[in-house]
C-alpha cells in the first residue's frame, strides 16, 4: 500500500536571526500549537497543490484568518502536515513586544474559534493593511 499523497501543509516556524533574545520562546510555542491543533498560520509558509487549491475554493478574501481557513480547507481535502522549518524575521515581535504580539494573536484566534467574523476581528487587531498591502 502506498503512502497517502500530501496535498498541502505548512512549515515549522523558526526565526532567521541568529540572536533571538526575547523572542526565543515564540517559535516553540507556535509549533506546539500548530502540532496539537493540527493548524497553521501564514507565517509558517503554507503550501498546497494547485489543483487542490482550486478544488477547495482557494483562500477566502478575508482581512484576517484566511490562512487558518485555508489550512482547514486543505485538511478537509484529505491531507496536511507540518514540514521542516521555515525561517521568518521577528520584526513584528520586536516592534510591538513579544508578549503583547503573542497575546493579541491568541485572543484574536480564540475569538475566531468562538465564531467572531474575521471582518469584525480586523477592527480589533490594529491591523489596517488590506490584502493588496500584504502582497
Amino acid at each position: 500500500m502506498s503512502p497517502p499523497k500530501l496535498l498541502g501543509g505548512a512549515f515549522y516556524l523558526r526565526f532567521a536571526e541568529t540572536r533571538p533574545g526575547r523572542c526565543a520562546w515564540w517559535p516553540g510555542a507556535s509549533n506546539l500549537r500548530a502540532r496539537s491543533a493540527g493548524s497553521a498560520t501564514g507565517d509558517q509558509g503554507i503550501f498546497v497543490l494547485r489543483d487542490v487549491f482550486h478544488s477547495i475554493g482557494g483562500a477566502p478574501d478575508w482581512p484576517l484568518f484566511e490562512d487558518v481557513e485555508l489550512v482547514r480547507r486543505i485538511k478537509t481535502a484529505g491531507s496536511s502536515c507540518l514540514k521542516d522549518a521555515a525561517d521568518r524575521l521577528r520584526r513584528r515581535y520586536i516592534e510591538h513586544g513579544v508578549f503583547r504580539t503573542a497575546l493579541l494573536f491568541f485572543l484574536l484566534r480564540f475569538a475566531y474559534w468562538l465564531g467572531v467574523p474575521p471582518q469584525r476581528l480586523k477592527n480589533c487587531s490594529g491591523t489596517h493593511a488590506t490584502r493588496e498591502d500584504k502582497r
